[in-house]
């Protein structure tokens, strides 16, 4: 419920004395009771009075539209009446109820507090209907207000005999209404009464005004005095005229009734009345208006004659052109101009705010004259067709339907309508919120809705106070500045009104304020008050990506890496304003130039070997660093050999190169290398006896060691600058936190390699890990990475993630599938995978070896070659299974060895495989062999069939493998070196060499026969200095010998002792 009063009101209402004694009534508790209405403008209430009296009160807050004023009527029983010390008690307990709530609201709702009132009102009745007295009313009026108020007092008096009235007593309507006992004064009391809410201090008007004046008339006891009792008469209608009374420099509306004597007064009803206080009579008014309209001109002041047009047009706009007359010196010009529509774009502060909110405002054009927005929007236009421009009047017919349609044009635009403080009509796109969205309607509605606009022929003023401008870029520019050990200094600028503005603050400050990135909407950067930089979505993403890998808070600026900047967005820019990177875009630009092969290389590269020996060339032009990816099988080695190889003949490897292997690889590469770059003076750095050979790194070309080593030998080795550092199977320093990727990253080289086939085996941190070696910051920190790439598109599959990792790495890494390049290899290829026999294995080999070279040689001398064979073939047997595993010889000595040089070399390569998606055929003559490779496949949890003179089940395997998703078949040459036909796998590994090469080609040929359409990998496990070795030797070279020894047709063996001997030497 809303107070409308406090003290200050009543102060200014109540006369002095009355507020005084009411004050000592209220403070002496003497108000017993007050009910206030539930909009707080109507209060009764009862009072003690000073002699056990209780006086009633019927007080009404009204309101005077106009003024903005409250006025107070307070009605009350006791002699005074009107506006009394018990009125005054009761508004101050009222007003201290609101400020100190007491159990008089409280208690309202209770059942006592309900039984008390209709026990009062009650006794009230009883009170008021126990008089026999006649009620009369008079007209007053109320000359605190301009024009005077009419309104009805009542009183009761005692009828005499005699006639006439006893001394009047003075009433209310509202506390005494039990007195209207008769059904003309229930009317009369009513109406009063409705007129009480309805009106501004019960002003008799409008109808019911004059109804009341009807029936007040016909009870003949309506008085002009009360106290001459001078009774009021009927009187004829007379006809009103309105006249402009011009005067010099001004001129006045009068109200004019020829047919009336002077003083005569209005009273407001509908239809209007006079008074004429001459002839105490009250009459009809004949008007071009109406009552209240009469009412409002009777009080209007005199109009300048410079602001009498707009007067006009205002009173003609309330009233009606045809109802009021024009002032004779203003003439009225008729005009017949089509109408033009006509906007205004401006902008105006907002209070308490550094922002502005941007407005337009309409209005139609006939000619001269305008036709104000909230007129064109009006729902029922006015009758009136005269107005008012520059002191002229003019009178036009406005064309409603043209001007509906025209304002549609605007409206379309999806404006909100809103009205300022003067009362015009303003168009807006959000009041209160001047956000993304406000502006970027702002933005639409500027560059296409104006033009149509104007093709639609609108009149559009954009006015110098209109301070939004949005300002469309396609693109960036990057500042570029050396920073430090190839890192750059880069800022984002464009250019705007001739002035360089760096985006990056911008941007950051943009996402800190809570604006979200969006997938499609373009988005508006906040550049200064009102001004704004439009970005395209696809731009902004951008920005923000590079903003939340790159930006520096302290500088403000982007703080990139050499190797990063080719993959960002837009760095064509970034070259023109550093001669460095200039001319790594010149190279970048041209990418790998065709390369001769080295003229001392024994190989001839095959297309894609070319273009991957060019590529490293063209990463160490660029002084770059990068992964060789290809899979298994491609010819990694052969390319790294290739390019060290160019770099020695091209005479910059002025420095050794260093490679770091696998134990099980170091075979491999010296062979290789000696097979296909014999130019090359290779350092083997193995062995216990390898610090012998420190002092031969500076006049070495390759440097080759193992990964454990590495961690042995790293004080050593980090002395020396070297040209070149390759990592083979570069996949070992996946865990950044291990000894040797650790102490990798301290080694001095200028150009760094990585070669492997698997650069990702279970998570994207392990490609991290290679890529800090190769170029630390490239892809940051760990836990940068990890949040920027790895949790997004691992845990949450953000494919634009992926795609810009994708991109960022794509100059650094090449990678070929056998698929990929499957036309330009061999149906078949065979790869000897040497390994080399650790200390303890090689130390069981050569104490084995020794022995049973003497025992041969003994045998022959004792019983002669042929009566010797079955105890040579055995001795060879326990040659071949240390190879194979020491675990597989029966002696003591072998079981205190429990390290496969071979089984380790397999399992280096072998999950790779599986990885790359293989299917792989792994023969071995020996089936506890085959046992010992599934425990090592359980451990890797790679899944696998096996198939050995055992197995009953064979078709059973045979499809598992065949048809199913097991990666790895396991098979005893003698169970199924024959009669498979295994077309789906790609890949044959010999796990140990068999004297006869057309046993080992007819279990390859398992997998390499009519029905594969994919080329087929053989790989050949050979331990160095080993019975293998010559195994091989002996394959290649004496094919019909080697075919002899295990003859079973009774043919004569024709090797000789000296041939057996060779097997067992050195």
């Amino acid at each position: 419920m809303n107070m409308p009063i406090d003290f200050s009101s009543i102060s200014n209402q109540l006369p002095a004395n009355s507020l005084a004694r009411g004050k000592s009534y209220f403070r002496n508790g003497h108000v017993e009771r007050f009910n206030i209405s539930q909009d707080g403008k109507t209060i009764t209430g009862k009072v003690r009075g000073s002699y056990a009296s209780h006086y009633h009160q019927y007080i009404s807050i009204t309101e005077n539209p106009i003024m903005g004023i409250f006025g107070i009527d307070g009605e009350c029983s006791c002699p005074v009446g009107y506006n009394c010390k018990h009125v005054a008690a009761v508004l101050m307990a009222v007003i201290n109820e609101y400020k100190h709530p007491s159990e008089q609201i409280s208690n309202k709702g209770t059942w006592e507090y309900w039984r008390k009132g209709i026990k009062e009102k009650q006794h009230d009745i009883e009170q008021d209907s126990s008089s026999n007295r006649d009620l009369l009313y008079t007209l007053d009026w109320n000359d605190q207000y301009t024009p005077a108020l009419p309104r009805v007092n009542v009183y009761s008096a005692r009828r005499l005999k005699k006639g006439g009235y006893g001394i009047p007593q003075r009433e209310y309507f509202h506390i005494n209404s039990s007195l209207a006992s008769s059904k003309i004064d229930q009317k009369i009391f009513g109406l009063q009464q409705l007129l009480s809410q309805s009106t501004f201090k019960k002003a008799i008007s409008g109808e019911e005004g004059a109804l009341l004046l009807k029936n007040l008339m016909h009870t003949q006891r309506f008085f002009s005095d009360i106290d001459a009792l001078t009774l009021i008469h009927s009187g004829e209608a007379v006809q009103l005229d309105l006249h402009w009374k011009e005067a010099k420099g001004s001129s006045k509306l009068t109200l004019n009734v020829p047919d009336l004597p002077k003083g005569w007064k209005l009273i407001p009803t509908e239809p209007p009345c006079y008074y004429s206080p001459q002839t105490d009579t009250i009459g009809p008014v004949v008007a071009p208006v109406s009552g209240e309209a009469l009412n409002d001109l009777t009080s209007m002041p005199a109009i300048s004659t410079d602001k009498m047009a707009d007067a006009v047009n205002f009173l003609n706009s309330q009233y009606g052109s045809k109802n009021l007359p024009t002032p004779k010196s203003l003439p009225i010009i008729s005009i017949n101009d089509s109408l033009r529509p006509c906007l205004i774009l401006k902008s105006i502060a907002v209070p308490e705010s550094y922002k502005r909110l941007h407005t337009a405002s309409f209005y139609i054009q006939y000619g001269p004259v305008v036709i104000s927005g909230e007129e064109v929007l009006a729902k029922n236009h006015s009758e009136n067709n005269i107005y008012s421009q520059k002191n002229e009047l003019y009178k036009l017919e406005r064309d409603f339907v043209q001007e509906a349609d025209r304002l549609q044009e605007l409206l379309q635009w999806q404006w909100d309508l809103v009205t300022n403080d003067t009362g015009e009509a303003t168009l807006v796109f959000s009041e209160e919120d001047i956000s993304q969205n406000t502006i970027e309607h702002w933005h639409t509605f500027l560059i296409e809705g104006i033009p149509k606009l104007e093709e639609a022929g609108w009149l559009v003023d954009i006015q110098d106070n209109f301070s939004l401008k949005v300002h469309e870029i396609e693109d960036w520019d990057w500042k570029a500045e050396p920073s430090s050990n190839d890192w750059f200094s880069l800022s984002a600028t464009v250019d705007i009104e001739g002035q360089p503005i760096q985006l990056a603050p911008l941007l950051l400050q943009y996402l800190e304020s809570g604006y979200a990135i969006s997938d499609d909407n373009e988005v508006l950067l906040p550049l200064d008050t009102d001004q704004y930089i439009r970005l395209p979505n696809a731009l902004f993403r951008n920005l923000c990506a590079i903003l939340e890998e790159w930006y520096n808070s302290e500088s403000q600026s982007f703080k990139v890496p050499k190797f990063a900047i080719p993959g960002l967005p837009n760095a064509d820019s970034a070259w023109q304003s550093n001669k460095d990177l200039k001319a790594l875009a010149k190279n970048l630009q041209k990418g790998p130039q065709n390369v001769k092969p080295p003229r001392a290389l024994k190989a001839q590269l095959r297309p894609y070997q070319q273009t991957g020996f060019e590529w490293l060339q063209h990463l160490r032009k660029l002084d770059m660093n990068g992964i060789l990816a290809d899979d298994m099988g491609l010819g990694k080695t052969l390319q790294g050999l290739a390019h060290v190889l160019k770099e020695k003949e091209s005479r910059r490897l002025t420095k050794p190169a260093l490679v770091v292997v696998p134990t099980s690889l170091v075979g491999n590469w010296l062979s290789e290398t000696q097979r296909f770059a014999p130019t090359l003076k290779p350092l083997l750095l193995h062995g216990s006896d390898r610090q012998e050979s420190f002092s031969l790194i500076p006049e070495s070309d390759l440097v080759i060691t193992t990964y454990p080593l590495i961690v042995r030998d790293s004080e050593v080795l980090k002395e020396y600058n070297f040209h070149l550092l390759i990592l083979d199977e570069a996949q070992v320093i996946k865990n950044p936190k291990s000894k040797a990727a650790q102490l990798l990253r301290t080694f001095n080289a200028q150009h760094k390699v990585c070669l492997t086939g698997t650069p990702l085996e279970n998570h994207l941190g392990e490609l991290w890990s290679l890529f800090d070696y190769l170029m630390p910051g490239f892809l940051h920190g760990q836990k940068r990475f990890n949040s920027l790439y790895r949790n997004p598109i691992e845990k949450q599959g953000n494919e634009h993630k992926q795609q810009t990792l994708n991109h960022r790495i794509a100059p650094f890494i090449l990678r070929r599938t056998k698929q990929q390049v499957a036309k330009e290899l061999p149906p078949k290829t065979e790869i000897i995978q040497w390994v080399t026999l650790d200390t303890a294995q090689a130390a069981l080999y050569e104490t084995v070896r020794a022995a049973m070279e003497k025992r041969v040689r003994d045998l022959m001398k004792k019983k002669g070659l042929n009566r010797s064979h079955i105890e040579i073939l055995d001795a060879l047997l326990k040659l071949r299974q240390i190879c194979c595993d020491p675990g597989l010889v029966k002696l003591d000595r072998a079981k205190k060895v429990k390290h496969s040089a071979k089984l380790e070399a397999l399992m280096d390569i072998l999950p790779e495989m599986v990885e790359e998606g293989r299917k792989i055929l792994l023969f071995s003559q020996f089936t506890e062999m085959l046992g010992k490779i599934e425990t090592a496949l359980d451990s890797h949890a790679i899944s696998y069939v096996k198939l050995t003179g055992r197995t009953r089940k064979r078709q059973e395997a045979i499809d598992a493998f065949q048809n199913g998703d097991i990666p790895v078949f396991l098979i005893s040459l003698k169970a199924g070196g024959v009669g498979l036909n295994l077309t789906t796998a790609d890949t044959v590994i010999h796990y140990d060499p068999w004297w006869n090469p057309a046993v080992e080609n007819q279990a390859t040929d398992r997998a390499y026969r009519i029905g594969q359409d994919k080329p087929v990998f053989v790989y050949k496990f050979i331990c160095e200095n080993t019975v293998e070795e010559k195994i091989i030797d002996m394959q290649a070279h004496k094919q019909a010998l080697a075919g002899a020894i295990y003859s079973k047709d009774g043919k004569k063996i024709t090797m000789d002792s000296e041939q057996w001997l060779s097997l067992f030497q050195e």
